[in-house]
């Protein structure tokens, strides 16, 4: 794949982080204040599916840019 998603946790929260994972690249923070709940992505590489504290089940796309919420 060309990115690796993870949590980063921290006595302040967790946060969810996706990576390239070409070379350096620097990861770039998602959302704020997720379960710790292991994120996963969808068979078509388009979502990743993870478990927000407020929201619940959501899908972001690996930029960030949209997301769906399912409670």
């Amino acid at each position: 794949g060309k990115h690796f998603v993870f949590l980063d946790i921290k006595t302040s929260g967790t946060s969810l982080l996706v990576v390239r994972t070409t070379g350096e690249a620097k990861p770039v923070e998602l959302r704020q204040k997720v379960s710790g709940v292991l994120p996963d992505w969808s068979p078509d590489g388009k979502w990743i599916n993870f478990l927000d504290r407020k929201e619940g089940w959501t899908i972001v796309s690996p930029d960030g840019k949209e997301s769906r919420s399912f409670g």
